[in-house]
Parts: structure tokens; sequence; C-alpha cells
């Protein structure tokens, strides 16, 4: 199966010569940094593109996603290398060369960047495709575990690490540990949309980057939206994006070999599941007074149940909410109400009963859970070592469960209970009442009538 790119996930971050230097998004140099030429004429340094880089990796520029990441995610970092470097002669630049026995093919990959003049007429629309071009080579035989090129990355990177790296260009995938293999593609039908990192609550979307060593001396600013802004600043992160990548770098032979990477993931929450659950263990037949009216072959008994959520995100932003059901029953046994990915992870539940039915009684608890308490939605699937054996498992979790149990209290009371509906008309102005459901429903107010 062919696997096709979404582009909008592909973030560049090749930055690669003095003249030809890439405004590469979250690449800065350390300070301090040395760099190479600085006294007499750069051109003639000895040996500048020998010495070994220094690449550090961020997972976000947004100081909520970094924390969730390094606290929740067991993010690492695979590097592969898919090209060396070579000097231009008379010029403090380089590009790139294909690798002895690399699974990497320049040419067969279509990568015009083993000559100064390819480098030199590229833009950034055809650098972001290039990344589209070798991150899809290796995230398709991740994907269908194809070893056949023995595509396996020169290093794992943990978050809290560096790597000393030699002169070239490197491909970095971000994903969980706890992820293996396919498990960590993400894909929408046959479309892969990145690699995929998730935490407690949220599920993170990596596009492959590509970087090279070394990189100009000067910082390059970060125009990641989710990123923080500026100190100072508002209105998210600065930078620009120059129609040519290409622009003359401050000062001939000015190279950084101590680099930090920051990369620009996408965040979606995560939804569980929800079920609550009503059973009639004992019903009352004894009475048929008023079996024969409204024509019920048994008297009807309705429950009325309270739902509340209370979730407290990240960002200091508060999801909460209510709703009310209703079960009505004419014998014994059991209905339900199944709420499917309807609340994020992590989202407090409480359900209480609020009308037990006229003369039944509970006979388990009227409160399940609490707003602030460990009564939680679940991810619907988690990896994990399930068994203790030291492999990860693909866990599906049951739904979080809110049960009831009623039965008769010996006391010959009749009733049932009423939903009432509302709709809203006249551009939402007013809410006017269309009738009442003496069923089941969870989506409208309630109201036991006994």
């Amino acid at each position: 199966m062919k696997y096709k790119w979404k582009q909008a996930l592909i973030v560049l971050l090749l930055t690669v010569s003095m003249m030809l230097s890439m405004p590469a998004v979250g690449v800065m140099a350390a300070d301090g940094d040395d760099p190479a030429g600085g006294s007499g004429d750069p051109a003639t340094e000895e040996n500048w593109l020998e010495k070994k880089s220094t690449l550090t990796i961020l997972p976000s520029g947004n100081s909520i996603f970094k924390t969730d990441l390094l606290a929740n995610g067991n993010i690492v970092y695979d590097i592969y290398r898919v090209a060396g470097a070579a000097p231009v002669s008379s010029v403090m630049t380089y590009m790139f060369t294909q690798l002895d026995s690399s699974p990497f093919d320049l040419a067969e990959l279509g990568l015009n960047i083993t000559s100064y003049e390819g480098l030199h007429g590229l833009d950034v629309d055809t650098w972001r495709s290039y990344a589209d071009i070798v991150g899809r080579f290796v995230l398709e035989k991740v994907l269908t575990d194809d070893t056949s090129d023995d595509i396996a990355p020169m290093l794992t990177l943990a978050p809290d690490a560096s790597a000393e790296l030699d002169s070239g260009l490197y491909l970095i995938i971000a994903h969980s540990s706890n992820l293996e293999g396919k498990n960590y593609v993400k894909l929408d039908g046959s479309t892969i949309l990145g690699s995929i990192v998730n935490t407690s609550e949220y599920e993170y979307t990596f596009g492959p980057e590509l970087i090279a060593l070394p990189s100009p001396l000067e910082t390059i600013p970060n125009t990641d939206p989710n990123a923080d802004p500026p100190s100072g600043g508002s209105g998210g992160a600065g930078g620009f994006d120059p129609t040519n990548p290409f622009t003359t770098a401050s000062g001939l032979g000015e190279w950084s070999y101590n680099v930090t990477a920051t990369l620009k993931p996408v965040r979606e929450v995560c939804y569980g599941d929800l079920l609550i659950s009503k059973t009639l263990a004992k019903y009352n037949t004894t009475d048929e007074t008023l079996n024969d009216v409204n024509g019920y072959e048994t008297d009807p008994v309705s429950f009325v149940f309270h739902l509340e959520w209370y979730k407290e995100n990240d960002d200091g932003s508060v999801l909460e909410g209510d709703d009310y059901l209703m079960y009505t029953f004419t014998a014994t046994g059991e209905k339900s109400t199944f709420y499917e990915g309807r609340f994020p992870v992590g989202t407090h539940i409480r359900v209480t009963e609020v009308y037990p039915g006229s003369g039944y009684k509970l006979t388990s608890d009227k409160v399940v859970g609490s707003l602030d308490g460990d009564f939680v939605i679940v991810p619907r699937v988690e990896y994990k070592d399930k068994d203790n054996d030291g492999m990860i498992d693909e866990v599906e979790n049951d739904p979080l469960t809110a049960s009831f149990t009623n039965e008769i209290d010996n006391e010959q009371v009749k009733g049932y209970g009423i939903l009432n509906q509302y709709s809203i008309t006249n551009n939402n102005n007013y809410i006017s009442w269309t009738g009442v459901n003496t069923g089941d429903s969870a989506d409208s107010d309630a109201a036991g009538n006994g």
C-alpha cells in the first residue's frame, strides 16, 4: 500500500551555509558557541567541517506542551543520518554527499542537495518537500515492519541528553518510547500524519524534522504558532519566512557546533467513554389496580439521574457541565446510556440518582464519583506492561462505569417520570416547550412524577 503525506505537518529545520542560510524555525545556536572562522580569512580555516556538532532537542516551544511531554510522554528522538557533508572549494560553506551503504539513496529519492548550485536554487517549499520524501520513506517502512533496506536510527536520544554528531544532514523522528513500530505512526486512513507521543490526557503528532549540522551561528526565530511568545511580547512567537530561504549569514564562516532544535507538535485532546447503568432487581407486580390505566400491562416506574462533569485543563481553562437522564421500567432488567468519546481523559465525573422511583429503594450508592476525586475518564487504549513481563501491551480499557441498583420497598406508591423537552426558536432568543417524553432519554431536563 502506498501512503500519502499531509504536508501541513512538515516542519523543516534545515540550515545549510553561511551564504545559503536556511531560516529554520526552531533552530538556535547556543550562547557562547565557538564559531568556525572568526579570525583571518575564514575560507582558509582548516578542518572546520570535520569538527563534531552537539545537537540538543526540545519537544516544543510551548512551555505547557513541553512540561506535559517531558513529564508524561516517555518521549525519545530517533536520529537518522541522511547525508554527509563536503566543503565547497574557496568558500567556507558545504554541500551534502551520498553516504556509503546508506539506505537513503539521494538520487533515487530525488534530493538535489549534492551540489552547491542545486542547494542555492532551492526554496522553502522544495525543502519541505524533501522533508516529506525522507520522512515518508522511513515511516512507511516503520509502519509495515519493512527491514529490507536496513533502515534503523543511528541512535535514539533521550529528552535530557545531547548527541555529538558528524557534519551532515539528519532526520529526527519523535515518538513515545512505549510505542513500538506501527503503533507510533499516526494515520488518517492511508494518509501518514506523522509520529505519535501520548501523554495521560493528550496525543501529540510530530512531523519529521530535517536538520543540517553545523548550523549558522545566528539565532533563528521560532515561528511555531503554539510556541510561547517572546519575552515581553504578545500574540505568539515571532519569526520570518522569506520567499527565498537562502540569505547571507552574519559574518563569513560563523558556524554553530552547539545546536538546539525545537520541535513543533500538534496537540489533540484524548477522549474516553462513560457508561451509566441502571438495574431494577425486583419489580412490583402485586397490585394490578393501575395496570389497566393508560393501557399499561404493568405499572411503569421511572428513575432520574443527574450527571455532572468537571476538568481543569493545564492552560487554566475549565470544562464543566451537567445533564439529566431517565429510565422507565415495566419489568425487572437493566438499562444503560453509553457516552462514547464524549469526555476528555481526566474529566471528573459525578452521577447522582435524584429520583429513586415511587415505591422503590436504592440498594447501591446514591452518588457515584465526585468532581475532585479519582473517578475520572480513562483513555480507550493505553500502551503499558500489563503482565509485568517487560513487554509493552496494547490495553483496551473498559469505559468508566457508574452503576445503580433498585428494588421495591414494599410501599404501594405508584408513579413514573416525564422528561420535559425544549427547543430554541426565534434566532435563539426564546425557549419553547415542545412536549414530554415518558420513555428513556439522556438529553432532556427530567422531573419525577409520583
